[in-house]
């Protein structure tokens, strides 16, 4: 996914957000017909957007209720991620 200014209305709001992730091997020499099944990972993370640059979004899944701590954080590169979704379909609605 590329960055777009459109791509802000997911700032501060809850998401399920659909991306791919790399898949390694790094513990000793393996054979290079082991590594043809080898494929990414596609994931779904839920929660809610914090920060989104023209590189990277940042997800966090737990919060405390005063909004001051979180937990559960992941910071996604652009290029990982396939598609962005609002959690309330009401906010879809609002944003077409």
């Amino acid at each position: 996914m590329k960055y777009d200014e459109t791509l802000e209305k997911f700032i501060d709001n809850d998401v399920y957000i659909f991306w791919e992730d790399i898949a390694g091997y790094s513990d000793s020499w393996m054979e290079r017909n082991n590594i043809i099944d080898m494929r990414p990972h596609s994931c779904v993370s839920i929660g809610r957007v914090l920060e989104m640059t023209e590189e990277y979004l940042t997800i966090v899944a737990t919060w405390d209720e005063a909004k001051t701590i979180v937990s559960d954080v992941n910071c996604i590169p652009l290029g990982c991620i396939t598609k962005i979704l609002f959690v309330n379909p009401l906010f879809a609605e609002r944003y077409k």
